[in-house]
């Protein structure tokens, strides 16, 4: 999911009692978008996720180019280097990551918690992968 926003802030507005400071001016906008679990196989897997990560940035590259983007935190560092392959080993470590560690929780709690990874049809192979690769290796 995603929500993109461009709005103008004016530096005093009216009001009842007469012109008001807003302490904003100009435009401005921030969020942020979790392109993640866009992997789920039931959604279409890694495929699907890389169709949705390559989709925000080309907004984000036209927003660049018309001037109103200042500036952009990829986590999988795409925004950067333009690897797919990249792009696809970073969500794969991801998923067997936080499969693990919601593991590790539901070891602790039981299935009291809520997490999407656990929605995935292959979360235990995840979940034994990423609780391998978080082992110490002493």
């Amino acid at each position: 999911m995603a929500n993109f926003g461009l709005a103008i802030y004016p530096e005093t507005t009216e009001t009842e009692t007469g012109r008001q400071a807003t302490g904003l001016s100009g435009w401005s906008w921030e969020s942020f978008c979790k392109t993640q679990y866009a992997s789920n196989p039931d959604a279409g897997g890694v495929a699907n996720f890389v169709r949705c990560h390559l989709a925000v940035i080309r907004l984000l590259d036209h927003a660049k180019a018309m001037g109103i983007l200042e500036a952009v935190q990829d986590e999988s560092h795409f925004w950067e280097n333009r690897d797919v392959k990249g792009l696809v080993e970073t969500v794969g470590q991801w998923n067997a990551q936080i499969a693990g560690q919601v593991g590790q929780l539901y070891d602790g709690l039981g299935s009291t918690i809520s997490a999407p990874i656990a929605e995935y049809p292959n979360f235990e192979h995840l979940e034994a992968k990423g609780r391998k690769s978080g082992k110490s290796t002493k």
